[in-house]
């Protein structure tokens, strides 16, 4: 006969089992993964440009016909306060002078180069009109102060002096040659007045003993 097999009751296991301690496979909380903070690009922030003061440009004047005898008035009148230099130009202790009465008269704010470069815009333009006025065949207008010619002679005399550029001068009125004439006549209305002046660094005004005449 087959040997009988004892069963366990099951209460009876599972009384003698002892139950699964808590602390064996703790469940594990994920860790939220730490996010990486973008680092934003510092702005450089650019350092000012030094102003260079050979690149500032001196504003420009629009020159009325008044303003411009005004100029040569007061050249002149500094050239018969014995303020000339040898080459024809103006002593620095001149320039003071002519430019407060300039910017006072006429309430303006004119540089030592502006003055400058107007009285060497006028001279220039002297020469040129006095160059035409002794070419045979021109004349000379007073009432319209321009220079007067014939077509045929002023295309003839534009050619033989390409560089010259004297059709700008054709018809173009030139009021103040009378006056630049007492200014600029002698050396240089042979071109032989230099190119260049001595102009003063400051606006100090230089008292003048009364002009005299020469």
């Amino acid at each position: 006969m087959p040997k009988s097999i004892d069963l366990i009751d099951p209460i009876v296991l599972m009384d003698t089992i002892p139950p699964p301690s808590s602390t064996a496979n703790p469940t594990t909380t994920p860790t939220p993964m730490a996010q990486s903070k973008k680092i934003k690009p510092t702005k450089q922030t650019a350092k000012p440009k030094k102003l260079d003061e050979s690149e500032v440009k001196t504003p420009n004047h629009t020159w009325t016909t008044n303003q411009k005898m005004s100029l040569l008035e007061s050249i002149a009148t500094q050239y018969a306060a014995g303020l000339e230099t040898d080459n024809g130009g103006l002593k620095k202790e001149a320039w003071p002078i002519v430019q407060q009465k300039l910017n006072t008269k006429y309430s303006l704010t004119l540089s030592f180069d502006q003055i400058k470069n107007q009285k060497n815009a006028l001279r220039t333009l002297y020469i040129d009109y006095k160059f035409l006025r002794d070419q045979s065949g021109f004349g000379w207008d007073e009432d319209r102060g321009t220079v007067t010619a014939d077509d045929t002679v002023w295309d003839e005399l534009i050619a033989a002096h390409p560089r010259r550029n004297f059709a700008k001068l054709k018809d173009k009125p030139f009021p103040v040659y009378n006056l630049a004439q007492s200014v600029f006549s002698g050396k240089s209305a042979t071109g032989e007045i230099a190119k260049t002046e001595l102009v003063p660094t400051t606006t100090e005004a230089v008292k003048l003993t009364p002009a005299c005449k020469r």
